[in-house]
């Protein structure tokens, strides 16, 4: 059994607003909701079905890059974060990501960031 994720996080569209972009961010967040509760009713965790790598980084100064090595050999299709203060973390140079290393940014200076990498 192999997990099914959508591809292309929706993006925001100034013309569409605010409404409709909640509505398609709403739906893909759904179907990866779908997807991961039809894996663990099966009882098969994710990490049988995607290279997965957990990854700590600390930020060091406010929106600046930060390169996340994770060596999956392959390129990640999405990360999950946890920091220990109030923030954000967030995308950078996403085509940019390889299959030894991604880019992201943090809200906030001298976070210590998990990240789980997915690939």
């Amino acid at each position: 059994m192999k997990i099914s994720l959508p591809t292309g996080v929706p993006e925001y569209n100034e013309r569409d607003g605010f409404i409709a972009y909640s509505d398609k961010l709403r739906d893909y967040l759904k179907q990866i909701i779908d997807e991961l509760r039809r894996f663990s009713d099966k009882g098969i965790d994710l990490r049988q079905n995607c290279r997965v790598a957990y990854i700590t980084v600390t930020s060091s100064v406010v929106d600046g890059e930060i390169a996340v090595a994770h060596n999956l050999g392959i390129t990640p299709f999405m990360y999950l974060w946890n920091i220990d203060r109030g923030g954000t973390v967030y995308d950078s140079r996403r085509a940019d990501w390889t299959s030894s290393e991604i880019f992201v940014k943090c809200s906030v200076a001298a976070a210590n960031i998990r990240i789980t990498v997915f690939g």
